[in-house]
């Protein structure tokens, strides 16, 4: 999950992949169950939740 904190010794940082959601349902995210896609959406960074298609 995005949690908007900042890391400046990359040592210390843990990186997730992040995927955009209009890239989500590019890729597959079209067939979820609208309750797995709004999962997703609520776990997205807000700058990225403008790309989401329900």
């Amino acid at each position: 999950m995005y949690d908007d904190t900042t890391v400046t010794d990359v040592a210390k940082a843990t990186i997730d992949h992040m995927v955009s959601l209009a890239e989500a349902q590019r890729s597959g995210a079209d067939t979820w169950t609208a309750d797995q896609r709004k999962a997703l959406e609520k776990s997205a960074p807000s700058s990225m939740r403008d790309t989401c298609t329900n």
